[in-house]
């Protein structure tokens, strides 16, 4: 969230140190953008091992699979 700032009550020091203010309120945004880009991309990594973990327990057959037993209705 953003607010406007008047400026013109304001000493040199302190324009200086709201600068710095802001400077660091955009370096945090940009650190989470970061961080939520890695967590992204982390998710993403970790589902496609599980799909591929899923997709070679399939391509091994149907070992231990009831699938060709007849239900009892």
């Amino acid at each position: 969230m953003t607010h406007h700032w008047d400026y013109s009550d304001k000493t040199k020091s302190e324009r200086r140190e709201r600068g710095r203010e802001k400077k660091k309120e955009r370096m945090g945004q940009g650190k989470k953008a970061k961080l939520w880009a890695q967590i992204i991309q982390d998710r993403a990594e970790e589902a496609k091992r599980l799909e591929d973990i899923r997709t070679a327990e399939e391509a091994k057959g149907p070992r231990g699979s009831r699938k060709h037993l007849p239900s009892h209705s």
